[in-house]
């Protein structure tokens, strides 16, 4: 796996996630990253994790992005650096920042509470105004709120409009009690009240617990309301991307 661990080492820092999965038993899993020098996480689960992703044969990779859709599959030797790239330009990323007196801070942002860690940083800067990490922590939880407005933008423009929803919805959960987060709720109901919208945010959801079905092993069920999906909301985003995975695994 030389390849993956090159691209975990190079490109951890901006995000990148290297994940192996398997269904073997522990003995041989160990065994085998031993043997091949894995240097990135191994997750061990019980159920046909490639039947999730349409993926045959060892090895194989798969490449999912910021938004949870499958962008890429094949032999991981094949995986190109450049289209990683280009989705990690395409995602916001907030790192930690290194320091005692950012405790606090940093246990925000593992918590997923970037609203209140925006207000740490900010209170931070308010009281000594060149302080490096709670700049830093600043310009990255900025970057990712102006990130997924404009995203959501970007999806109402292309007739996306159950991204468009489910961006807001994060921007509301990430950044509860900002003004952000009420704004973002503000936009999410006008994108609701559009005629058009209504399939695409329905299709949305359905996809959404049907992908958080999946990560419990529960293919089958998933792939039920994947088939539910391709068929009564065919022509939205999530009604394609459900016939897509129908294609690869009919019923």
């Amino acid at each position: 796996m030389p390849h993956l661990n090159e691209l975990h080492e190079e490109l951890g820092d901006e995000g990148l996630v290297v994940v192996g999965v398997s269904d073997e038993g522990m003995g041989l899993i160990e065994k085998h990253v031993d043997k091949t020098g894995m240097h990135f996480p191994v997750a061990r689960t019980k159920a046909r994790v490639d039947m999730l992703y349409g993926v045959s044969g060892y090895p194989s990779a798969v490449v999912i992005d910021a938004a949870g859709r499958l962008v890429w599959s094949g032999h991981p030797g094949g995986l190109d650096e450049s289209l990683l790239r280009g989705l990690l330009e395409d995602a916001a990323f907030v790192p930690a920042v290194e320091g005692k007196a950012y405790k606090g801070l940093n246990k925000r942002i593992r918590k997923g509470e970037y609203g209140k860690a925006l207000d740490e940083a900010l209170k931070g800067l308010g009281k000594t105004p060149d302080d490096p990490g709670f700049a830093k922590a600043r310009a990255s939880l900025e970057g990712l709120l102006e990130h997924k407005r404009a995203a959501a933008e970007e999806a109402v423009e292309s007739g996306d409009h159950g991204l468009a929803w489910g961006l807001l919805s994060e921007v509301q959960e990430l950044f509860d009690g900002r003004d952000e987060a009420k704004a973002a709720k503000v936009r999410a109901k006008a994108i609701e009240k559009l005629p058009q919208a209504k399939d695409a945010i329905e299709a949305f959801k359905k996809i959404q617990k049907a992908d958080a079905v999946a990560m419990t092993g529960e293919y089958e069920k998933a792939a039920r309301t994947y088939k539910i999906v391709a068929s009564k909301f065919p022509d939205t985003a999530s009604g394609k991307r459900a016939q897509a995975f129908m294609k690869r695994h009919p019923l």
